[in-house]
């Protein structure tokens, strides 16, 4: 996610690149792509509120939940153990909506196949996470390879 963002500031001084690459995480990279591709031109003061607004609402999620949370006895019933998997699934879907604005179904299938094979083909020789990580792996040097195509 970090190299990806160092391509939307080019031309940038290392060290804000850096520090932006430091600080992002799945949700701000989300919503990094997301604005890069409504806006043409992202201010690194623009990302930079975006990482730190993440980590505080990280904190103050963290704390209010962890204070609360004693007080629900079977998170399970209320559908919270599915939480972070929703949360994947609607960043997955956003980045869908706006690669499909960049790319065609073709490229984009090409890679979701990459990586489904990939993983199934990985995780009988591997421990699943490491499956994980290589499966993205390739698929992301596909991603790559294709876009140099086009």
């Amino acid at each position: 996610m970090s190299l990806h963002a160092t391509t939307i500031f080019q031309g940038q001084p290392l060290g804000q690149n850096i520090f932006i690459g430091s600080l992002i995480t799945d949700e701000s990279y989300a919503v990094l792509l997301n604005e890069s591709y409504h806006e043409r031109k992202v201010s690194q003061q623009w990302m930079h509120g975006n990482n730190v607004t993440g980590y505080i609402t990280w904190i103050l999620a963290v704390t209010v939940s962890t204070y609360f949370g004693q007080y629900i006895p079977n998170p399970e019933a209320w559908g919270l153990d599915f939480a972070l998997v929703g949360m994947f699934v609607g960043i997955f879907g956003g980045q869908l909506v706006a690669l499909r604005q960049a790319h065609s179904v073709r490229h984009i299938s090409l890679i979701l196949l990459t990586v489904a094979l990939a993983y199934l083909t990985f995780s009988m020789l591997v421990s699943e996470s490491l499956a994980v990580l290589l499966a993205t792996l390739i698929a992301c040097g596909v991603g790559v390879t294709f876009d140099e195509v086009r």
